[in-house]
């Protein structure tokens, strides 16, 4: 019974010890995130960007593939001849 209580209070300790870590590690990520108050601007500018770039991969990848498909609409015609 005592090695129950004992490995017990490790492990409780233990939880413990990790979670006020992980509450330090969220603070400074909180604070880093925050950008000494300049966060508002940049975090809604870097979702803003990476909106932007992602309609553009799409709009290129749209693109790609029509042309291929005329490529291979080109060649097929070619062969044909």
């Amino acid at each position: 019974m005592f090695i129950i209580q004992t490995f017990l209070t490790k492990f409780l300790i233990v939880i413990v010890v990790i979670v006020m870590k992980y509450e330090g590690i969220m603070m400074e990520l909180s604070k880093a995130l925050e950008m000494g108050d300049y966060g508002v601007y940049v975090w809604p500018s870097f979702a803003a960007a990476a909106f932007i770039i992602s309609i553009m991969l799409v709009v290129t990848l749209r693109s790609l593939r029509q042309t291929q498909k005329i490529l291979n609409d080109l060649q097929e015609y070619q062969e044909q001849k």
